[in-house]
């Protein structure tokens, strides 16, 4: 005998839990953090070691030019957000502000870090400290309708 359910119903069955929707995108997240990290720690160290940067100075450039490329990545991929116009705007201010103190958490860490271990492990653990509030700015403030 076969059940015939209703067309909702047979929707509903299809579409993924909030739960699972949620972890898909934190999965992505994550995944775009790893490239961003490898981004942010290879141009620091070129900047660092190979050029002989400031430690500061490296670790600004390398660490803005992550996370705007991951922003993008993030916008498009991770949150599936295609806002344009005034919206668009207002996304990118907050993305600044986000990234402004996610900047000053990794800065304040790695000048601190630094006095006890290599640049580049400090550098490593300013990027892991920074990411937690990355991730809740990029959820909830940024991309919250996604």
């Amino acid at each position: 005998m076969t059940t015939h359910l209703p067309r909702d119903a047979k929707r509903a069955k299809a579409r993924p839990s909030r739960l699972l929707l949620e972890i898909q995108k934190a999965s992505k997240f994550v995944t775009v953090g790893i490239f961003n990290a490898g981004v942010d720690i290879v141009l620091f160290a070129a900047l660092y070691y190979l050029a002989g940067w400031h430690l500061i100075l490296a670790h600004v450039v390398a660490f803005i030019t992550a996370i705007s490329i991951g922003f993008f990545i993030n916008k498009f991929w991770t949150f599936r957000d295609h806002s344009r116009g005034g919206e668009a705007v207002l996304k990118g201010f907050a993305f600044l502000a986000s990234s402004a103190i996610s900047l000053g958490i990794a800065t304040a860490v790695i000048w601190l870090a630094a006095q006890a271990m290599p640049a580049i492990i400090a550098k490593v653990v300013s990027d892991i400290t920074a990411f937690a509030w990355t991730y809740a700015a990029a959820r909830l403030l940024i991309f919250r309708r996604s």
